[in-house]
């Protein structure tokens, strides 16, 4: 029986012909950069394919990836949902949560689509932990939600500035429409804007940026200085790691990470619940480290917050603590500019500038192996044997020069963290 949808909105029916997908390479790619920038459904990126936005992410039980049209996404159906899931050298596939034997055949050019936009944002965010599309969706959305405007801005101190600068959000209506059925919604344009304190308290456009955008909180159109920026030369504005606005941004967002992204109780006890935001484990993990470290008792559960800095849903029955100390260790590891770790080629960590070694962080990030140790976690990555010794020599005292060889034919007990 077909389903009784508009042929116009790509539905998908049961008697459809299944294929594998087309290009295998760009597939598992595509899995790759969804682990990294969509790891659950809370985190869902937005591909707009023609006229038509999906929903993707990534499942890190299954090491899958689920497609679905946004309605049917945000109205929590399976309706149309597709899955995609790495086995061997190849893929299994499902349609609405049951196997079949590939995609919809009108779903392959989606996919591929779609694959081309999430690398684009995947090669943002390698750059490092500089302001991204994923950036602006969280600052809009924690802005819009607590209505903050012009008459109260949030505002943020920029290290190597000598002002503040104001952020807030503008809320405009363009009148009311109606479905078929007669349901009316307002019809809005959301603006969010950024200037230092000095020419917002003077009401004049310099050292200001202005963004016009949709719903999801993806942009439509940018002014800078009161002057339109050509369609052409927005990323150049917002996400070159190198522009003036990026860096701008990129401290705003840090900030707004470090007040509102972790949430611990206030006595932690058994039982009691820590609050992180996933975006603070990518881009400011040696901060949350630090945090972490600080509590005494550290809590059992851990639940992820939404775009608006909320306990978001689930409840942690240990797969979302062993997530934080996975994403934690990962991101700590992973040798970006950034960090104050670099990795050699061997995967071993090693100081980014030795003659000013950060003691605390060295100090917190045995507290942190030691803990995942005794609790029998993962920390996301493989470290070499040679790290290991390093840490053994440390305590002793010492640094050897290269790490011992492993006794013949004897296997070296896996230390933290030692399976991916």
């Amino acid at each position: 029986m077909i389903r009784k949808k508009a042929v116009a909105t790509v539905e998908f029916y049961p008697f459809m012909a299944y294929i594998p997908v087309s290009d295998a390479i760009a597939v598992g790619v595509l899995v790759d950069d969804l682990s990294v920038i969509s790891p659950t459904a809370d985190k869902a990126y937005d591909a707009q394919v023609d006229d038509k936005v999906y929903k993707l992410w990534y499942n890190r039980s299954l090491d899958a990836i689920n497609i679905q049209p946004k309605n049917y996404f945000d109205d929590s159906e399976k309706s149309s949902k597709v899955g995609i899931r790495r086995s061997g050298t190849g893929f299994s596939y499902y349609f609405e949560n049951k196997p079949v034997s590939g995609i919809p055949a009108n779903f392959d050019n989606i996919v591929l689509e779609a694959a081309k936009l999430v690398r684009k944002t995947k090669k943002l965010f390698d750059k490092g932990d500089s302001f991204d599309p994923e950036s602006l969706k969280l600052i809009f959305e924690y802005m819009r939600d607590k209505s903050i405007t012009s008459d109260a801005p949030l505002k943020v101190k920029i290290p190597g500035e000598k002002t503040s600068y104001c952020l807030w959000t503008k809320k405009v209506s363009q009148g009311t429409s109606s479905d078929p059925r007669g349901h009316v919604t307002e019809d809005v344009k959301y603006y969010l804007n950024a200037q230092d304190q000095k020419n917002f308290d003077a009401c004049v456009q310099e050292c200001k940026l202005g963004l016009e955008v949709d719903d999801e909180g993806r942009v439509v159109s940018v002014v800078t200085d009161g002057k339109p920026t050509a369609a052409e030369e927005i990323d150049a504005v917002l996400f070159d790691s190198e522009g003036v606005w990026n860096k701008r941004l990129t401290s705003i967002e840090r900030q707004i990470l470090e007040d509102k992204g972790f949430k611990a109780p206030a006595k932690p006890a058994a039982g009691s619940v820590l609050l992180v935001h996933l975006l603070t484990l990518q881009k400011i993990p040696e901060v949350i480290l630090s945090k972490w470290a600080a509590l005494k008792t550290k809590p059992t559960r851990v639940n992820f917050m939404d775009d608006k800095f909320e306990a978001g849903p689930g409840i942690d029955a240990g797969g979302l603590t062993k997530q934080f100390y996975s994403d934690l260790g990962r991101a700590l590891f992973d040798g970006k500019p950034s960090r104050s770790l670099r990795v050699d080629e061997s995967g071993c960590p090693f100081a980014a500038n030795p003659d000013k070694l950060n003691a605390p962080l060295v100090k917190n990030i045995g507290q942190f192996l030691t803990h995942v140790y005794e609790k029998e976690l993962t920390i996301g990555r493989s470290l070499p044997d040679k790290f290991f010794a390093l840490l053994k020599a440390a305590a002793a005292g010492g640094i050897p020069s290269a790490a011992p060889a492993p006794a013949a034919g004897g296997k070296r007990k896996r230390g933290p963290g030692a399976e991916a």
